[in-house]
């Protein structure tokens, strides 16, 4: 019965020693653990949020080369040629059906309307006094306008400055005349202003026949 009792008090203080041993290592393992947790707390405020690549680096800015910018401009079409200002001047004679003579600055200038050729009076071409006098019941000694037309020349080589003509009232002395066939449409090198007002005005007066286009003036008349 003694060493029963021994031996049950030796197995109680083992437990006891084996108790006490678990115990101890549990609050190592908890020490070690509430260090390890403080100083990853402390890692982790020291190195601040982070921030993605994204939001930090700036948004890249296309660059244009100035040629680049330059090539991508659209050109501008070309302006269309105008007309000069009309000019208000006086006539002071009539040469023949297309060819006046006006004072401009005191001096006196020859005037070849531009689009139209009427007969000659020299060598009594057909119409040509007919053709000359109704250029008088336009302009003479009355103030016409002349108006500069850009795609023909300043003047002719007899040096006649080439103009269209216009009255006061607003009639294109040119058509006008092509208008009564006192004289044909004339294109000299290249198409001028108001030339298909002049080929419509001849085409009415070649077909009712009048003037230039009548039976009496067969012949066509002679190039200026």
């Amino acid at each position: 019965m003694l060493n029963t009792g021994r031996q049950g008090s030796r197995r109680g203080g083992r437990i006891v020693v084996i108790a006490l041993c678990l115990g101890a290592l549990a609050l190592s393992l908890f020490g070690v653990l509430g260090v390890v947790a403080l100083t990853a707390i402390a890692v982790s405020s020291d190195a601040g949020p982070s921030v993605s690549a994204s939001t930090v680096a700036p948004s890249a800015t296309p660059s244009t080369s100035p040629t680049s910018a330059a090539a991508s401009a659209p050109t501008p079409a070309p302006a269309r040629p105008r007309a000069a200002a009309a000019v208000l001047v006086p006539v002071v004679g009539v040469t023949d059906g297309d060819t006046i003579r006006v004072r401009i600055d005191g001096t006196t200038e020859r005037v070849r309307l531009i689009g139209i050729d009427t007969p000659e009076l020299t060598g009594g071409e057909c119409w040509a006094q007919k053709a000359a006098s109704r250029m008088q019941s336009l302009v003479q000694s009355r103030s016409v306008q002349l108006v500069l037309d850009p795609s023909q020349g300043d003047r002719d080589r007899f040096g006649r400055l080439l103009r269209h003509v216009v009255t006061q009232d607003g009639t294109l002395v040119g058509t006008a005349l092509i208008e009564g066939g006192f004289g044909r449409e004339y294109t000299y090198a290249k198409p001028y202003l108001h030339r298909d007002a002049h080929l419509a005005a001849q085409q009415r007066a070649r077909a009712a026949g009048l003037g230039v286009w009548s039976a009496a003036c067969a012949a066509p008349a002679a190039a200026p």
